[in-house]
């Protein structure tokens, strides 16, 4: 992370790469004070993924900035740290001098504290003396309050490398194992190192090398593991252990009608063993099947297992490897025509910069990870990221895309088989905005590419295609945004770019199957609001919209005041409001458009509230599931739903 700006200019351009909090800082004198929420925005920042502070900063209601400046900058850098050393205020100083900057400019000086992302083992980063209370985290909306499951998670996290899969679990044993999982497993390994030594053992010593199977010196207990049991037992057994385990895998054919919804689909449905292993092997081969990448020749022969092949296969061990098992939604791969995703519940335990650059590893589940090794599947010494971006990168394909949501902990790696510059985009945005679009640099049009490819494009997602410095990035999006060829939605680092619509919009920040699936990310998360009202409470008048959220401004239609759908805004519980969506969806497909105007809310209120938990839950489905962000997305009552207790 940047650590040191030289201008206020400079300061503004780095709002879209870093998380940058303004505060006026100015105290009852006027001559500057350190603020009482400075400490709840630390402790966000520092639980997610860093960012700045600038003191002395006033943010104008339009997102812009206006530098007060104080006078008295000297003491306020004294107080801050002799309170970051104070165990009673912080729980954690995680700042040295180089952290800390003084902006001077036109009398007017501002102290700017660069927040680093705290390690998994400082976390959580709490204001007091109590980390239920005092633990606080980032979104798009800003700082907000942890929930104590995400406290108690984040402790987890930080308890050490052998937590959880090296856990003994009492009472459970070899007779617990699916013998069939663990032949296959057997011979895997034969494949991968025929001369192994491990593979004269029996079960349970192989066990106990591959991590499965533990004796604990301190207390005399042994037994199988939580690794063990994941990789190897069956569905329901697991589940004793573990009540939110979760796999499932998608694949998408667009040639089937959208009732069709998923051409093939592995999940917990009791026709197969239900481990970690037997999901992996029966995954990897849907995966590859029909995989159009050439062959390779070496010394004479032919090898069919390319760089593309062992990138898929170190993307689908990454993610059951590094998954939290204990964590929200479970393990969900989806497979489109043109791409995959890989999603697992749980934060990077690095930093994103680290795990991009490799040599870096620090998996969750360490028993898991040595398992797959031992057959071929996962790399050593955090090397696997790096190949699968070579492997992309050598095919001229879109960088891969690794990104973390909040509310539930999320990772979703993001691979798409598209070049670059695709000619169906070029040629469409070609006819868009004609010799405008032919008067672009190569990275302008990167910039409008991947807002038609992706739905939208951001700073951080043209830092991993693009050569460009962050500062430059905001420069070319911001003079796109004034050439009206893309549309800005959000402020700051959650600023996402859109080409500007007409007529109906898309879904708010539905850009990805698997977070549709998980309902993860920040726009369409279930929010922390009461549950007896609305979670947005507004007048009776709709609420106002921006300029792509028009789309029923002029033409609500009124529905009677008889008709069951009818909810006032303040009255209508959460459940009553969910019931009210699945009888207008029950039967048929219905838009956000058509759901708006009969039920009488905002597109967005809809989105953010109800209808990502609705579709989390599998009580509402997809009309275009590998699309969802596909103009007239549409959403339909499941006829037989899954109840939420039985599917994270």
């Amino acid at each position: 992370m940047t650590s040191h700006v030289n201008s206020f200019a400079e300061l503004l351009l780095l709002r879209e790469a870093v998380d940058v909090e303004a505060k006026r800082a100015q105290g009852q004198s006027g001559r500057g004070e350190l603020p009482h929420d400075f400490w709840p925005s630390y402790s966000a920042l520092a639980n997610t993924d860093g960012g700045l502070i600038a003191l002395g900063v006033r943010e104008r209601s339009d997102g812009s900035f206006e530098p007060l400046g104080m006078s008295d900058i000297e003491r306020v850098r004294t107080d801050l740290w002799n309170l970051l050393n104070n165990r009673q205020k912080i729980s954690a100083n995680l700042l040295t001098e180089k952290n800390v900057q003084i902006l001077t400019e036109d009398d007017k000086s501002l102290l700017l504290v660069w927040v680093p992302r705290a390690s998994r083992q400082q976390r959580p980063v709490y204001v007091g003396q109590h980390p239920l209370t005092g633990t606080y985290r980032r979104n798009y909306t800003g700082d907000y309050i942890c929930e104590p499951d995400e406290v108690r998670r984040m402790m987890a996290e930080a308890q050490g490398d052998g937590w959880p899969d090296s856990r003994i679990l009492p009472n459970y044993g070899l007779h617990d194992l699916n013998r069939d999982s663990l032949k296959a497993y057997r011979n895997a390994f034969k494949a991968a190192q025929p001369n192994h030594r491990y593979l004269d053992l029996d079960d349970l010593e192989l066990m106990k090398k591959l991590g499965g199977w533990r004796y604990d010196r301190e207390s005399k207990v042994e037994g199988l593991t939580v690794a063990g049991l994941v990789m190897f037992s069956e569905y329901e057994v697991i589940r004793e252990v573990i009540p939110n385990f979760w796999l499932d895998y998608r694949e998408v054919d667009p040639a089937l009608p959208a009732s069709a919804r998923w051409s093939d689909r592995l999940t917990m449905d009791g026709k197969w063993s239900g481990n970690v292993y037997d999901f992996y092997r029966q995954v990897y081969r849907r995966l590859i099947r029909d995989l159009k990448v050439p062959f390779r020749v070496q010394d004479g022969q032919r090898i069919d297992d390319t760089p593309v092949h062992e990138a898929l296969r170190e993307a689908l061990a990454n993610a059951l490897a590094h998954a939290d098992y204990w964590g929200s939604g479970g393990v969900v791969i989806i497979k489109e025509k043109d791409g995959f995703s890989f999603k697992n519940p749980g934060l990077l335990r690095l930093p994103l910069e680290l795990v991009l650059e490799g040599g870096h590893t620090d998996p969750r589940n360490n028993s898991i990870h040595r398992m797959f090794l031992m057959v071929g599947a996962g790399e050593r010494a955090g090397s696997g990221i790096p190949k699968i971006l070579g492997a992309w990168d050598d095919e001229h394909w879109r960088a891969p895309n690794l990104v973390e949501g909040v509310k539930p902990d999320t990772v979703t790696l993001q691979l798409t088989m598209q070049s670059l510059l695709p000619e169906a985009a070029v040629q469409d945005l070609r006819r868009r905005f004609g010799n405008d679009f032919e008067a672009l640099s190569h990275d302008e049009r990167l910039a409008l590419v991947t807002a038609d490819v992706e739905d939208a494009v951001t700073n951080e997602r043209l830092q991993g295609i693009t050569k460009l410095h962050s500062a430059d990035i905001t420069r070319l999006l911001a003079d796109l945004t004034t050439r009206r060829m893309l549309h800005p939605e959000g402020k700051g680092r959650w600023t996402k770019y859109r080409l500007p619509e007409t007529g109906e919009s898309r879904i708010p920040s539905l850009w990805q199957a698997a977070e549709v699936v998980a309902g993860e990310h920040p726009l369409v998360s279930d929010d922390p609001a009461p549950m007896s009202d609305d979670p947005a409470p507004m007048s009776d008048d709709p609420a106002p919209m921006s300029e792509e959220q028009t789309l029923v401004s002029d033409d609500v239609l009124t529905v009677p005041e008889k008709s069951p759908e009818h909810l006032g805004r303040r009255a209508a519980s959460r459940a009553q409001m969910e019931q009210a969506v699945l009888r207008a969806c029950q039967g048929e497909f219905k838009t956000i458009l058509e759901l708006a105007q009969s039920l009488n809310r905002s597109a967005e209120t809809l989105s953010r509230h109800y209808l990502s938990r609705l579709v989390r839950v599998g009580l509402l489905e997809l009309q275009y599931p590998n699309v969802p962000t596909r103009k007239g997305q549409a959403y339909r009552a499941v006829v037989s739903p899954t109840l939420p207790e039985e599917q994270p």
